[in-house]
């Protein structure tokens, strides 16, 4: 949530500055004036790094033991796929902690997370054309994608990727909301990291920050309820220790058609603005959907709940078919 929090005022930041309401910029430059023009405040900096140099020197003085890093490391060694501090959120920490689990013991768990920054650089095959910079809808297309690739291949399978043991997630006395708050949180934070990762795109144009911004902001709003939804329909078992690459096993034709909602939908959105020449008219209303989807959270996901409760034994029964 820290890393969704930071990439949010980072955003905001951005867009306070685009609109005039608030000029970064311009208080930036003030500041390296002042600096510039009475260059005894460059030594202001200087003394700020010394500072954080000898600080972290002391705590490193009065905390770091040879023979206690030697206990550390071995610890850490043993249990490196326990992510233990995620465990003090209870039993949304718990759940998040043996998907995370999952993810990294299963072939098609870790290939999928190894493609994450492919996904990243996804940009790179179409920015530096010129020809694409000036196609509005493929740049949506592309901003959906470049932050929403995990989200995107992970939540069009969010309950078959337990398909092996949901009887027994059935059979434990779980309570649903906190499970599927998990998987938001989950597909969530995966987005927004993918997110700060595509600012370095803004060197290219600036105008990629407020496209790629929107899209961040409709994926975590939008898109991931959209998932959560149709992931409900999903019933094919997965077997995790297959082979990744070029594997169609639990794969449906529901999972194609998922799709059309979440990365066609936001292009109609926007098309019909930038072809009217509003585009950032068109940005603003996929963010306010975004919004306005994370505003409704609490209500979205109970209705996820209740249907979940109509389609669990259905569900159930599809998984138990190993064919």
């Amino acid at each position: 949530m820290f890393t969704l929090g930071f990439a949010i005022v980072f955003a905001s930041m951005f867009f306070l500055d685009y609109f005039k309401i608030f000029s970064l910029r311009n208080v930036s430059e003030q500041v390296f004036t002042i600096i510039i023009t009475k260059k005894i405040l460059v030594l202001i900096p200087v003394v700020m790094v010394a500072m954080a140099y000898y600080l972290n020197l002391i705590f490193l003085k009065k905390n770091a033991y040879i023979e206690e890093i030697g206990k550390k490391f071995a610890k850490k060694s043993v249990n490196a796929k326990d992510i233990s501090f995620i465990k003090q959120f209870g039993v949304i920490g718990e759940l998040l902690n043996l998907e995370i689990k999952l993810m990294l013991r299963n072939k098609r768990g870790k290939t999928l997370l190894y493609m994450t920054p492919l996904f990243v650089c996804y940009g790179f095959f179409f920015y530096p054309n010129k020809m694409y910079m000036e196609m509005g809808g493929m740049l949506v297309f592309i901003g959906i994608f470049i932050s929403g690739g995990f989200m995107l291949s992970y939540g069009n399978y969010l309950f078959s990727w337990e398909s092996g043991y949901f009887d027994l997630i059935m059979s434990n006395n779980v309570d649903y909301k906190k499970y599927f708050r998990e998987k938001f949180i989950l597909l969530a934070t995966a987005t927004a990291i993918a997110y700060i990762l595509t600012l370095f795109y803004a060197f290219y144009n600036i105008k990629l920050l407020y496209i790629n911004t929107a899209c961040f902001i409709y994926n975590i709003g939008f898109n991931i309820h959209v998932l959560m939804y149709f992931s409900l329909s999903n019933k094919k078992y997965i077997d995790l220790n297959r082979q990744a690459a070029f594997n169609y096993q639990g794969v449906s034709a529901k999972n194609f058609i998922v799709m059309l909602p979440a990365m066609v939908l936001p292009i109609l959105i926007y098309s019909p603005f930038s072809l009217f020449g509003s585009p950032i008219t068109g940005l603003i209303v996929l963010s306010c959907i975004g919004i306005l989807g994370l505003l409704l959270h609490n209500k979205i996901v109970n209705y996820i709940v209740k249907e979940f409760h109509n389609k669990k034994y259905e569900m159930a029964e599809g998984f138990r078919q190993r064919s």
